[in-house]
């Protein structure tokens, strides 16, 4: 998203979003976990955008690309998505003509780059849907010619509006420019019967939300520490060296990798050029947003605004580092379980932590 575009966001960023605070129940319920890939709600009709694919017949462009895992948390901002990633192919990686890179352990592979051509809908094999929001839908596909696993995530066109579409531009921009051990790879992107496409590795082990409600809502202190902190925080360390902000670092955006590599960070859609663009936009998810964001309102944008200063800058990620830790060691977020968004608002401000 461009400076302007990032300036001028509807009021408190709620743009193409209900404005219903999802009140997320703790990890340490037994209950099950409300934000499953494959439980997400949607309002997508059965007969709309991508739930049948036989629409997707004509190629237009390509783009560049991203991936994502979904949230059962209430979103403040235009953006909810879903994915995975998937398995090795280190078996036969000369037959498969795959693209190495330095930045990535030799067990993650990408998709041969076309040379001639664009990616197009015909070259994967579209499986079960995997995940779905608002905006968009997940698929677990496989690329006919090689064999590779991906998460295809589709968003559909009649549903984007110009501020989703910026959105999902900055997306692809952003997650194809990084390459980290710790990052989730982006393999491509195109355009297809009016819809966006994005190529993402497949988790198949899932996500770290889902982990921890498995685990029983809580880490030990060595895991993590070694598996979920420190990777997240070489990812963030990568980004910010770069000038890119993620604003959107949660549990329900980290992967579990398949190797001893801890977790990989996914879930571009909220992030951007922070060296470029103006932040004042308040979004994220309420849980990890930091004081300097929810102090983001509309009269605070507006003063802002007028004086051409930012908001915030990176170190809200680190705040979000600091969430995800206490998180993954006691089990809730540390100023979750607010009745209103506003009362969770006024907990961040006070650093209110409930006993």
């Amino acid at each position: 998203m461009d400076a302007t575009m990032d300036a001028t966001a509807g009021d408190d960023a709620h743009a193409g979003v209900p404005g219903v605070l999802y009140k997320r129940r703790s990890l340490r319920s037994d209950l099950a976990s409300p934000a499953s890939p494959l439980s997400v709600a949607s309002d997508i009709s059965a007969a709309s955008g991508l739930s049948n694919l036989s629409n997707l017949s004509n190629l237009s462009q390509l783009s560049s690309l991203s991936h994502a895992s979904t949230s059962g948390r209430q979103l403040e901002g235009p953006s909810v998505t879903a994915g995975g990633r998937g398995r090795s192919l280190r078996s036969n990686p000369e037959a498969l003509n795959l693209r190495a890179d330095p930045h990535l352990p030799s067990s993650r592979l990408s998709l041969p780059r076309p040379v001639a051509h664009t990616w197009r809908m015909a070259d994967f094999r579209v499986g079960e849907r995997v995940g779905r929001s608002k905006l968009s839908n997940v698929y677990h596909a496989t690329h006919k010619a090689s064999g590779m696993d991906v998460a295809l995530k589709c968003y559909l066109g009649h549903k984007l509006d110009a501020f989703t579409m910026t959105q999902v531009r900055r997306e692809i921009e952003v997650h194809g420019a990084v390459t980290h051990r710790s990052i989730a790879t982006f393999h491509g992107s195109f355009e297809e019967g009016g819809n966006i496409c994005m190529l993402h590795e497949y988790a198949r082990r899932g996500d770290v939300y889902n982990a921890l409600s498995a685990a029983g809502g809580v880490f030990s202190e060595q895991k993590t520490a070694a598996q979920i902190v420190h990777p997240v925080a070489s990812a963030v360390a990568y980004l910010h060296a770069r000038g890119f902000m993620h604003r959107d670092i949660k549990p329900e955006n980290l992967l579990i990798s398949d190797g001893d590599d801890g977790c990989l960070l996914t879930d571009f859609g909220f992030a951007l050029d922070y060296r470029k663009s103006k932040c004042i936009t308040r979004l994220g998810t309420t849980d990890y947003m930091a004081p300097e964001i929810v102090r983001c309102d509309k009269a605070r944008r507006d003063e802002l605004r007028a004086q051409g200063k930012n908001g915030y800058g990176p170190e809200v990620d680190c705040w979000a580092i600091g969430v995800l830790a206490y998180e993954c060691l006691v089990g809730t977020a540390p100023f979750e379980g607010g009745a209103t968004t506003e009362e969770m608002y006024a907990r961040i401000l006070q650093g209110d932590v409930p006993e």
